[in-house]
């Protein structure tokens, strides 16, 4: 398993994540390869404290873990006794179980897509494993088989957090890994255990085939423009106006367009692996979002280590970027560039209006008297007039574009 390295200075996360990279770098070792090797018994104890908010939420990294693993469908089997799920045709190493909570902080950089993936699975893993503990299950039983046909085996319990790796002969040969969450009793009173209701609200718009218990309760992205962009509101809507995809590198990450809502703010519902991970308002004074318009994305993004919120970055802003290109070329005129500096004060317009129309007035009366005069300085006062009379007309105009432009 690859030692995590630290990263520069220019590389460095802030906050929370700052915080515990130099808190474990700090209790860590040093390595001929310039890094730092990080004990597993520390990582966890130091990853204790960046908690998800909602422990059952395990069950959402479990599903990003399948996600990156490859599974199709990603399959979930959630009872009052386990929780089970297929990571797909990805296999772990030895050490990557044995040291599985330091995977969080595995080195990503330069790795090819698919191994990208692969160790991004595994931190997924680490995280949820991370969170089920404090819900204090029975055990957490990760079987991992490689294309050889070995076996892995690995049993997580709170009396023993690290688990304790050992080799096993699988009933069948096909690779890939499991995870079971064995509990002593979920959702006791409740109609479904809460990881089932996590799993129907924050997968309702993933495009893989996400299924419980044999059903599948993924719907889609493009399932968002048709609805309020609230997985607890599927009341059914009109399809968007101009339906568009959104695309980052020539990948397609998502679509947008423009809903059938009353001058509803302008939104954005962002996944990560087919799990809700943020949602919200798009845009600000500056550059303001179209009422109405709405989109939906599903990118890899990083989250800080409490797995709460995306990490604001490089990254992010490109994501962003992508969704605005397609603002712009869908919503109404006025809205997504830079806001114009306005002709006059907001409250000021009536005032403005006032002044306009006399400076009209003064002008065409100067132009009416010119004319009558009929001589030279006559001329020189209709040519005045009419000037007043042109700037007035052309600063009302002006207003009255600025006024439609801003309903």
């Amino acid at each position: 398993m690859n030692k995590p390295r630290p990263p520069t200075k220019a590389e460095a996360p802030g906050g929370v994540a700052g915080s515990l990279l130099a808190a474990l770098e700090a209790g860590g070792e040093l390595v001929d390869e310039g890094g730092f090797s990080i004990d597993a018994a520390e990582a966890l104890r130091k990853l204790r404290e960046f908690q998800l908010a909602d422990a059952h939420a395990y069950v959402l990294r479990l599903v990003e873990a399948a996600a990156l693993g490859g599974a199709d469908p990603i399959r979930l089997e959630i009872d009052a006794s386990a929780v089970v799920i297929e990571l797909g045709p990805i296999a772990f190493t030895h050490d990557e179980l044995a040291e599985l909570f330091t995977a969080v902080f595995i080195e990503l950089e330069g790795a090819s897509v698919v191994e990208r993936r692969r160790r991004r699975s595994l931190q997924q893993l680490a995280f949820a494993c991370n969170a089920a503990l404090r819900l204090n299950p029975k055990a957490i039983e990760i079987e991992s088989i490689a294309r050889s046909g070995e076996g892995l085996r690995t049993i997580l319990t709170p009396a023993r957090e690290l688990g304790e790796v050992e080799a096993f002969e699988p009933a069948q040969r096909k690779a890939g890994t499991r995870v079971r969450v064995r509990h002593s009793g979920l959702g006791v009173g409740a109609a479904e255990p809460r990881e089932a209701e996590l799993v129907r609200s924050s997968c309702v718009y993933s495009s893989r085939a996400v299924e419980l218990g044999g059903e599948r309760v993924s719907r889609g992205m493009v399932q968002a423009l048709h609805v309020e962009l609230l997985p607890t509101e599927l009341s059914f809507s009109p399809r968007v106006r101009k339906a568009s995809k959104i695309e980052l590198d020539g990948e397609l990450i998502g679509y947008a367009g423009l809903r059938y809502t009353s001058k509803a703010p302008a939104a954005v519902t962002i996944l990560t692996n087919g799990v809700l991970a943020e949602e919200l308002e798009f845009g600000d004074e500056e550059r303001p979002g179209a009422p109405d318009f709405a989109a939906i994305v599903d990118v890899d993004l990083a989250k800080d280590l409490g797995q709460t919120k995306l990490l604001r970055g490089p990254e992010f802003e490109r994501v962003m970027e992508a969704i605005w290109a397609v603002h712009d070329r869908v919503a109404p005129e006025g809205f997504g560039a830079p806001r114009r500096k306005r002709l006059v004060a907001i409250g000021d317009e009536s005032n403005f209006i006032t002044a306009l129309i006399v400076l009209i007035i003064i002008g065409v009366a100067l132009a009416a008297w010119g004319a009558g005069a009929g001589d030279t300085p006559g001329g020189l006062v209709v040519l005045f007039g009419i000037g007043l009379a042109v700037a007035g007309a052309f600063g009302l105009g002006m207003l009255v574009l600025q006024l439609r432009s801003e309903r």
